[in-house]
Order: structure tokens, then C-alpha cells, then sequence
């Protein structure tokens, strides 16, 4: 009770006041004549003439240039969901190991005659994974499918029966 009546005490205390407005004399109080503020200002900036910043010719930086070119992720690799062509899948580990040797040394001379529009790495990894009971030979870490259909086209001429497929690739950006 004692807040709510200093409450109601300080609102008609802030409400109440004098009915005119007091203003000094050296005012104009005509609203229709402009207002010159130079009657007021007493800083006269005539003393201080603008001079142009002085800009150097070249820019020095510390900033590396990949961050300047939007490549800060140069060189990183990185785990993607991916694709490679199989080449064989098999139960022995002798025609494995065969079939690995001759793929590594087929894309050896193969790299060299790349087409410059060609999105294929020069150089290519060849995988020998053992999953019970099958040793598949895949080659590749390539990040779209159209690069792996690229690549299935080439790998197909040489060694029949390979495909496409999904896999977890490792890429360098």
C-alpha cells in the first residue's frame, strides 16, 4: 500500500507544472520565421581546410593468398560419400593381388593421355578390400557420378564387367 500511494504521489507530481511555456528572451518565439543556427555556432571551421588522405599504391597484407582467392580450404582432405569402379570381385586373393597390379600400371599409362576438359585426377588410387568372402579391386575418390561414369568408360574398354559404385572416398580439396 505504501509503494502504490508513493507511486500515485510521484505521477501527479510529474503531471503537474505551469500552463506557459517559459522562453528566454534572446529566442525568437515566432514558429513562422526560420531558425538560423548560426546565431549560435561559435566554431568556425574556415581555420581547417580538407586535405585528401594520402592512399598507398600497393596494399600490404598479411592475409595468405588462399583466404584472398576463397580457397582457405586448399589442400584439406576431407571423407566424403563418394564413388569408385569396381574391376573384380573374387574369392581368390592370388587373382586379387593380379588384377590390383595390372589395374595400378593400366592407369599409369592411361593418365598421361587425359583430356585437358577432364575432371579426372592424374593420379588414382587403387583399393584391394577383403569383405568376407569376396576381394573387390576398386579404383578411384572421385566426388560425382559423372566423373565415375568418365572413369567407368575408360576402365571398361580394358577390364570387363566393371561398374560403378557408391563408397566413402577420401578427396583433397
Amino acid at each position: 500500500m505504501r509503494y502504490l500511494s508513493l507511486g500515485l504521489v510521484l505521477v501527479l507530481a510529474a503531471c503537474g507544472g505551469s500552463r506557459q511555456v517559459v522562453m528566454p528572451e534572446d529566442v525568437n518565439p515566432d514558429p513562422n520565421l526560420p531558425v538560423v543556427h548560426a546565431d549560435y555556432e561559435t566554431f568556425d571551421a574556415s581555420a581547417y581546410e580538407d586535405q585528401a588522405m594520402a592512399v598507398p599504391e600497393e596494399w600490404k597484407h598479411d592475409v595468405p593468398a588462399e583466404l584472398m582467392e576463397n580457397r582457405a580450404d586448399a589442400g584439406v582432405e576431407a571423407e566424403i560419400a563418394g564413388y569408385r569402379v569396381q574391376v573384380l570381385a573374387t574369392l581368390d586373393p592370388a587373382e586379387a593381388q593380379r588384377t590390383e597390379a595390372n589395374l595400378r600400371n593400366w592407369w599409369a599409362s592411361r593418365s598421361q593421355m587425359l583430356s585437358p576438359d577432364s575432371n579426372l585426377p592424374a593420379e588414382m588410387k587403387v583399393y584391394r578390400m577383403f569383405r568376407q568372402p569376396y576381394y573387390r579391386i576398386r579404383i578411384g575418390d572421385l566426388a560425382s557420378r559423372e566423373d565415375a561414369e568418365e572413369l567407368l568408360a575408360m576402365v571398361s574398354r580394358s577390364f570387363d564387367g566393371a561398374f560403378v559404385v557408391p563408397d566413402r572416398v577420401t578427396i583433397r580439396r
